[in-house]
């Protein structure tokens, strides 16, 4: 398990201890999934979902899961195949998009940077 994911927090329990229950064929249609162009799109123009109602839950492999496995998710319960444990993880707006701005202001501030720093040096691309 990746130990950043641990070190924020999350730890791995039991998954007959977790509040979304195990259901090995819904894993296995989640890891199979397949996205067309226009889904896709969809999806991104709407932050994966995040503008929309959640519906229902999901299980996904903790190991390399794709942003489709949580397409309108409530909740998602994070499986490890290897020790058949997991932990759950839920859809929060809010925090989602104080997230986004945060990023947003860190992006514009990283930009301006970028310009002074390469005016400094002399490095400035042409525009």
């Amino acid at each position: 398990m990746n130990s950043k994911v641990m070190g924020k927090g999350y730890k791995m329990q039991l998954i007959n201890e977790l509040e979304v229950p195990f259901d090995f064929p819904v894993y296995e249609r989640t890891i199979h999934l397949f996205e067309g162009r226009m889904h896709q799109l969809k999806r991104k123009l709407l932050f994966n979902g995040m503008f929309l109602k959640a519906k229902g839950d999901a299980i996904v492999p903790t190991i390399e899961p794709h942003i489709l496995y949580f397409y309108r998710k409530e909740r998602v319960l994070n499986y490890d195949f290897m020790s058949r444990k997991g932990f759950v993880t839920y859809k929060n707006n809010k925090e989602f998009f104080r997230l986004y701005k945060d990023f947003l202001h860190l992006k514009n501030y990283a930009g301006k940077n970028m310009i002074l720093y390469g005016r400094n040096t002399g490095n400035e691309e042409e525009k």
